[in-house]
């Protein structure tokens, strides 16, 4: 007898951004098929009841550092621990040697991941080159967005950051000129150069080893600041203006009101900046470093606020990993950030059963929205018929307590300040119908599997 379809997870409830329901949800060929009411005739059918079924989040900021840096991470590492994080898609950042800057280093890139990766994956071009040609040659060639940071290469990455860096308000403009024309977004790491610099020099030497010289090194000022520059850059431009991981309550007030003077910009937060705060930098150090720097209670609620009225929409990892060895002692030396993907849905499941949001809220800041403005909508970022099968089942009444040992990062033994009892447990990935990881037995796809993702045709 024929079947209906190739698979169903029969019994779950579903989360959407707007709906939650039990069903049946059918696939077939890799796509959502349908929702059914009674089970029908599939090649399998999964029990799902008691289980959350949610759409594989869509991580709009993630970094790998290959191949100039593999020891770090490579896309079959970054792929398998996002994949045991709940994300089934990842954009990456163009952090790299060299960095994809051009059509040319962009195909090299992709070249490199095929055969590697085991989720999904999409690329970013460098955001600072401030030539139209070369954007739209990038735009062409498949970028999903450009990256563009907003101070000047740390010192001794510089051949990393090529094509990156806009540290005056001149190259942010020329920059968001050229990429206004691709009609694709360009995300901002917004810290203001001068500010960093300047604080910096108060916190050298000896006192570059207590916390502190992170947090007034790299002060909501210095955020708020950059914000509101290259804000106003998008409006003169009309550029579609991404700010990623804000940290600090001032900076998404910020948000709020340049969103509403017409500012053509969206903006990020993310785990750490909602979770955590400067006590994982007195207990942990430098492993707890990441850019902009940790905060207070104060900010997180502001944060939670800023989400829950729109002036952030998205959740995202920032996934930034570096070997213990090379996070040192120094604040301001330390290379900042963690290798956190592996905890990207644990942490947000966990704050679930907090009361802190839904289901819902999740399923529309990890998977719908950042979806829509990469341009994967709607094949990626939702549970709807037509859609990719990128899903990911949770027992909400299970727990997850992690060593070290279990992780798939390369970097895993910098992940000691993310460590913990979460509340909810995965058990399976899935990525266009095919399951990918599975809890006994882990990751359970083939390298390669994972494919480029660009952006959808209208």
């Amino acid at each position: 007898m024929k079947h209906t379809y190739d698979l169903v997870f029969a019994g779950g409830t579903v989360v959407t951004s707007g709906e939650t329901f039990r069903t049946n949800l059918c696939v077939s060929e890799g796509k959502i098929a349908a929702w059914e009411e009674e089970i029908p005739r599939a090649a399998r059918v999964i029990d799902c009841r008691d289980l959350i079924i949610a759409p594989g989040a869509v991580d709009m900021h993630f970094h790998i550092r290959t191949p100039g840096r593999s020891d770090r991470e490579d896309f079959d590492s970054a792929t398998k621990a996002a994949a045991h994080g709940g994300v089934t898609t990842l954009a990456e950042m163009p952090i790299a040697k060299p960095s994809p800057h051009n059509a040319p280093t962009l195909r090299d890139r992709a070249e490199h991941a095929k055969g590697l990766a085991i989720a999904d994956y999409a690329f970013y071009g460098a955001g600072a080159v401030m030539n139209p040609q070369t954007a739209q040659e990038l735009a062409d060639a498949g970028v999903v967005g450009f990256k563009m940071f907003l101070h000047a290469a740390p010192k001794g990455r510089e051949d990393e950051f090529h094509g990156l860096c806009a540290p005056t308000s001149a190259e942010v403009l020329r920059s968001l000129e050229a990429n206004a024309r691709t009609g694709l977004l360009t995300a901002v790491h917004a810290e203001d150069d001068g500010f960093i610099r300047e604080l910096s020099e108060k916190w050298s030497g000896e006192r570059a080893l207590d916390w502190r010289a992170q947090v007034e090194s790299r002060p909501p000022e210095a955020e708020e600041l950059a914000v509101c520059a290259v804000a106003l850059a998008a409006r003169r431009t009309g550029a579609r203006t991404h700010i990623c991981h804000v940290s600090s309550k001032q900076t998404a007030e910020a948000v709020q009101f340049l969103q509403a003077q017409g500012c053509p910009i969206t903006a990020e937060t993310c785990p750490h900046y909602l979770l955590m705060d400067v006590e994982s930098m007195v207990k942990f150090g430098t492993l707890a470093k990441v850019n902009p720097s940790l905060r207070t209670a104060e900010h997180r609620n502001g944060l939670l606020n800023a989400l829950k009225q729109g002036a952030l929409s998205v959740i995202a990892s920032d996934h930034a990993p570096f070997l213990k060895g090379e996070k040192g002692a120094d604040f301001l030396k330390a290379p900042g950030g963690m290798p956190n993907i592996e905890f990207f849905g644990p942490m947000l499941w966990d704050a679930v059963h907090s009361g802190l949001w839904s289901w819902n809220d999740l399923a529309r800041w990890t998977s719908e929205v950042p979806a829509k403005l990469l341009g994967l909508y709607p094949r990626k970022g939702h549970i709807y018929p037509g859609a990719d099968a990128d899903i990911v089942l949770i027992d909400p009444s299970g727990s997850w307590n992690p060593s070290i040992e279990e992780l798939y990062t390369k970097s895993r033994e910098s992940a000691a300040p993310l460590l913990g009892k979460y509340r909810s447990r995965l058990i399976s990935t899935y990525i266009r119908g095919v399951q990918v990881y599975d809890r006994a037995e882990g990751i359970v796809a083939e390298r390669g599997f994972g494919t480029w993702q660009r952006p959808v045709k209208k």
